[in-house]
């Protein structure tokens, strides 16, 4: 019994060592210089206004984008990550080039929809979420969120 707690208790120490050992070396984003801005777009389809009738297409997105980090090449490519993740097709094979393309695909899918079945009562909305968790001068972490109703 002794042995296991001994064992555990030198695993525990090792695993503290490690873990506050000196990290000078890693590369930062920076002290804390970068900012966080927050991007919301939204976009409805003919219909919307009067929110009971269950005929309308809704689509948001909200995203992060880092501003002023002295590594420029840094900031393109987080930025350039989160938004390929958010831009990727909804329904169709289509790629999209960006966000104001991604809702306008949505939004004609949805009245393509109403076309083809004009009696049809339904309400469709999609949501995606970039938003962020932690930051500090080692690390930036965001979660991505994807909700769709349709």
């Amino acid at each position: 019994m002794f042995g296991k707690v001994s064992g555990v208790l030198y695993i525990a120490t090792l695993l503290l060592l490690v873990g506050c050992a000196d990290k000078s070396d890693d590369q930062k984003l920076g002290d804390n210089s970068f900012q966080i801005e927050t991007v919301i777009l939204n976009q409805n389809s003919e219909g919307c206004e009067n929110n009971s009738s269950g005929n309308c297409a809704k689509i948001k997105i909200e995203y992060i984008e880092l501003k002023n980090l002295p590594d420029l090449s840094s900031i393109e490519k987080i930025n350039s990550k989160i938004q390929k993740e958010l831009l990727r097709p909804i329904g169709s094979e289509k790629v999209n080039k960006n966000f104001e393309e991604l809702m306008q695909n949505f939004i004609d899918e949805y009245k393509n929809f109403k076309k083809e079945f004009p009696k049809a009562q339904q309400e469709w909305e999609i949501e995606r979420k970039a938003v962020n968790n932690f930051n500090d001068d080692n690390i930036l972490s965001c979660s991505l969120d994807r909700k769709s109703v349709v």
